[in-house]
């Protein structure tokens, strides 16, 4: 009876599995999520305004873009990078999110908050597995190419930054503190001693990694703390910085710029300016331009004061590179300090080739420069000064020549600062 028993449940499974062939099912149902209002980025962030300074939302809302980080090399964690045409934003996950650069998305709003941590936009409290819906794999986008000065302009958009470097300090360094986990801050610069600030978790996969000596190129994404620019880094492996260093080493190479911003803030005090593509060179048996400061804030300084010997001498502060462009302005600030004569002028230098004597020299006018109704040491604005009436051909360099005779009493002490050419 055992045995029969066997034999016919075996011959009922084999009767339900041909009923079941024969059988057909409904499909079920997909969930899906409504798409609702379509809005974008920037709609977004108009919405959170100071009376309203966070919005839930309660109704169904959808925004489409391409996230541009993930989580693979462990720098980014429940969190992405999201932009669309209109901008970027910051995207903050409840879990782990199983997403990938290039995603095109459509973020639904449903459920989610947008507000601002630190001045900075973001989506928070979404679900990956629910706010989420792919459209589409491997969208390629293209990085904002920006330098330094127009950082912060790149906020939460996937950037390009050309020719920079990390700071002499740096060399050798890690990109974070992978032993305790911890995330460090390095800083590049470009060859004008303009700077950024680079960050890294130490939970990243090259946490360990030492990071490299020359000069290039950065992809990543441009984040912001405490209103100053960060940059964060994707995968190193998006970094070319290979090239000659202009700083710390190596061939200096100043390539002509078309817009400059200097405050001086990289030199060294002291110093003479000769760094990051400046130039200094005296005459008269003068000494040249150093770097000092007013309370703090560095500049550029040259004077006479002190100076035994006696007739006319002066020194040359002599700018990097500029390529001419018809809307150029240039602009300055400028200070003197015991005033006894009027010792500064602005030249325009084309035909350069070392020597600001063999150079063809253009007095720029329409300059404010501080003098005798300047108060000591506060520094005066230039106000805007349009090149193009100056007759520039070709490349050009912007000349600040201090001059003066302590025989006759000319020893005011000028500085220069904020030197800007846009």
């Amino acid at each position: 009876m055992k045995n029969i028993s066997i034999i016919l449940g075996v011959t009922g499974l084999l009767g339900l599995s041909f009923i079941s062939c024969d059988r057909e099912y409904d499909t079920p149902p997909i969930a899906t999520i409504p798409e609702g209002n379509i809005i974008s980025i920037q709609d977004a962030k108009d919405m959170v305004t100071l009376t309203t300074p966070s919005v839930s939302f309660t109704e169904d809302y959808s925004i489409y873009g391409v996230l541009t980080t993930d989580e693979t090399s462990g720098n980014f964690y429940k969190e992405a990078y999201f932009q669309d045409a209109t901008g970027g934003i910051n995207l903050r996950f409840t879990s782990s999110a199983s997403t990938h650069i290039g995603d095109s998305i459509r973020l639904s709003l449903k459920g989610a908050l947008i507000t601002t941590y630190q001045g900075n936009f973001q989506i928070d409290s979404l679900d990956p597995d629910l706010n989420v819906i792919i459209q589409e794999n491997n969208v390629e986008v293209e990085p904002l190419v920006l330098n330094i000065l127009q950082a912060s302009t790149g906020y939460a958009r996937l950037v390009q930054i050309d020719n920079v470097e990390f700071i002499a300090g740096d060399l050798g360094s890690t990109w974070a503190d992978a032993a305790n986990q911890n995330s460090v801050t390095l800083v590049v610069t470009d060859c004008n001693g303009n700077l950024l600030d680079v960050r890294s978790s130490g939970f990243a996969n090259f946490a360990g990694d030492v990071i490299p000596e020359g000069n290039g190129s950065l992809i990543g994404i441009m984040g912001s703390f405490n209103g100053n620019p960060q940059f964060i880094i994707r995968n190193p492996n998006e970094l070319t910085l290979n090239g000659a260093r202009c700083t710390g080493g190596g061939t200096v190479t100043c390539d002509p710029n078309t817009t400059f911003n200097e405050t001086f803030g990289s030199f060294f005090s002291g110093n003479t300016v000769s760094d990051f593509c400046w130039s200094t060179t005296a005459f008269g048996g003068a000494p040249q331009w150093l770097i000092g400061d007013i309370s703090g804030d560095k500049l550029a300084v040259a004077s006479l004061s002190g100076t035994s010997s006696s007739g006319a001498q002066g020194s040359w502060l002599i700018s990097p590179e500029f390529t001419y462009s018809a809307s150029q302005i240039l602009s300055f600030s400028s200070s003197v300090q015991n005033y006894n004569h009027d010792g500064l002028e602005v030249y325009i230098l084309t035909n350069y080739a070392g020597d600001p004597n063999t150079a063809t020299q253009t007095l720029v006018t329409g300059a404010t420069i501080a003098g005798s109704g300047s108060a000591n040491n506060t520094l005066v604005g230039s106000g805007n000064v349009a090149l193009s009436g100056f007759g520039i051909s070709g490349n050009y360099r912007i000349a600040f020549k201090y001059s003066g005779n302590p025989g006759a009493g000319q020893t005011s002490t000028y500085k220069v600062d904020n030197f800007i050419v846009q």
